[in-house]
C-alpha cells in the first residue's frame, strides 16, 4: 500500500513535470516565432534603409555633377546674392530695433509731459482758487 502511494506520488510528479515541459516547449516556440518576426522586421527595415542610402548617393552624385557644371563666376554671384539678402535682413532688424527704442523713448516723454501738465494745471487751479 505504501508502494502504491509512492507510485501515485511519483506519477503525479511525472505528470506535473511533463505539463511544465509542455509549457516550456510552447513558450519556447512562441519566443522563437517572435524572434523570427522581429528578425524579419529588422531585415525589412535594413533593406529599406539601404535603398534610401543608394537613392541618396545617386542624388548626391547628380547634385555634384550639376555643381561642377555651374561656372565659378555664377557660383560666386549666387553666394554674393545670399550675402546681400542676409545683410538686408540684418539692416532691417537693426532699423526696427531702433524704431522700437525711439517709440519707447517717445512714450516715456509723453508720460512725463502729461504728468507735468496735470501738476501745473492742478497747481494753477489751487492758487487761482486761493486768490494768490
Amino acid at each position: 500500500m505504501a508502494s502504491d502511494s509512492i507510485d501515485s506520488d511519483v506519477l503525479k510528479e511525472l505528470l506535473e513535470i511533463a505539463r511544465r515541459l509542455g509549457d516550456l516547449e510552447s513558450s519556447h516556440k512562441e519566443h522563437t516565432v517572435r524572434q523570427e518576426m522581429m528578425a524579419e522586421v529588422i531585415a525589412r527595415h535594413m533593406r529599406k534603409e539601404e535603398e534610401n542610402q543608394k537613392e541618396l548617393a545617386v542624388q548626391l552624385a547628380e547634385f555634384n555633377e550639376r555643381m561642377r557644371a555651374v561656372p565659378t563666376e555664377t557660383h560666386a554671384k549666387h553666394h554674393m546674392l545670399f550675402d546681400q539678402m542676409l545683410e538686408e535682413r540684418k539692416n532691417k532688424a537693426l532699423f526696427w530695433g531702433d524704431m522700437r527704442s525711439k517709440l519707447a523713448t517717445g512714450g516715456v516723454w509723453a508720460v512725463i509731459v502729461t504728468l507735468c501738465t496735470i501738476a501745473w494745471y492742478a497747481a494753477n487751479q489751487y492758487f487761482v482758487t486761493k486768490g494768490g
